[in-house]
């Protein structure tokens, strides 16, 4: 069994890290606020990329879902006035990536997980080095409860409604615990 206890600066974190009913993690947007792509330091830059956990593999991918998630988030963007996303490869990659990690027990290679890259660092690190947001969830079961709570929280509607993104990458697991959601945004080649 799993150690559940987190302590310390970690547990501090993860309470920051939690946001509105059932949504976890945090929306991640472009953080220049000009349009550009937040600046990374990119592979090879010393830091490790240490999330092949074995607890990842378990997870199952729902692509059912990733689909739907898309299609319903694009109908959101067009009754906002944004044009639809397209469906990027490596974002949607990076996306179930993160959803694995997150899904196998928050860990990455037995360090927590806040210690870990986040989904839009992994986009940067497969090389999508112009990622405008990301947006997390656990505990819905449906993409329809997703796109809904997502769309009724100001901070990833902020993310997912920025018209100047150009694409998206959405990743669904499920393990025992449920469906962990992921979508990554970019602002295309």
């Amino acid at each position: 069994m799993r150690n559940r206890w987190v302590r310390g600066p970690v547990l501090a974190g993860l309470a920051m890290a939690l946001c509105c009913a059932g949504v976890t993690g945090a929306a991640d947007p472009d953080v220049s606020g000009d349009g550009s792509p937040p600046s990374v330091t990119g592979p090879g830059d010393g830091r490790p990329t240490p999330w092949t956990d074995d607890a990842e593999r378990q997870a199952e991918p729902w692509p059912e879902a990733e689909g739907e998630v898309v299609r319903l988030l694009n109908e959101k963007r067009s009754q906002a006035g944004c044009s639809a996303l397209s469906t990027d490869r490596v974002l949607a990659e990076a996306a179930r990536e993160h959803s694995r990690a997150r899904a196998g027990g928050g860990t990455a290679a037995g360090a927590p997980f806040l210690q870990s890259a986040s989904a839009g660092d992994r986009a940067r690190d497969r090389g999508y080095d112009r990622v405008a947001g990301e947006v997390v969830a656990r505990g819905f079961e449906t993409p329809d409860e997703a796109v809904r709570a997502w769309t009724d929280h100001s901070g990833h509607t902020r993310v997912l409604m920025k018209c100047s993104a150009k694409e998206i990458g959405a990743g669904v697991v499920h393990d025992e615990d449920g469906p962990f959601w992921t979508l990554i945004l970019g602002y295309g080649s």
